[in-house]
């Protein structure tokens, strides 16, 4: 985490703090420590919440965004913070809503990434096969975020 932090932080250098944007609920953990590891750098902390999955295991393909920052980010750098990029088109959308509120630049950064993936993500804690996991931010219908760990469902999909 300190290595990811630390790179994210020498490319996020400017004249106004940092932007970060936490997909909720999943990235919250992953966020958190993320922005420890960036410390001495100018942040600024908000939050979108997004899902695909509802109560499944697998995406619908609609994405709903709520809560998604409702001033301008005009002249902005963004961080995007999710927790796992499986398809990539939940992040995508994030960033393009984003980019069209004004931010000057918006970069992602994800926790897991799963080879299905319709984009690259700026930076990726580890990358994974295509497996249900839980634990650390992470859910199976609203369960398991607690776990302290990533781990496999045993009853995977």
């Amino acid at each position: 985490m300190s290595v990811l932090g630390r790179r994210i932080a020498e490319d996020a250098v400017g004249d106004s703090p940092l932007l970060v944007v936490a997909v909720l609920t999943g990235a919250v953990f992953f966020c958190v420590d993320l922005m420890r590891a960036m410390a001495g750098t100018d942040v600024e902390l908000e939050f979108v919440r997004a899902s695909s999955y509802g109560s499944k295991r697998e995406s619908s393909g609609e994405i709903e965004l709520s809560a998604l920052l409702p001033r301008s980010l005009a002249g902005r750098r963004v961080l995007v913070v999710e927790d796992i990029l499986d398809t990539g088109h939940t992040l995508a959308r994030v960033h393009e809503e984003l980019k069209l509120k004004g931010a000057e630049w918006v970069k992602t950064a994800v926790l897991l990434a799963k080879p299905t993936r319709v984009m690259q993500p700026d930076y990726v804690g580890f990358d994974i096969d295509n497996r249900f996991v839980v634990g650390y931010g992470l859910d199976d219908a609203g369960r398991w975020r607690n776990l302290p760990y990533v781990g496999l469902m045993e009853n995977e999909i």
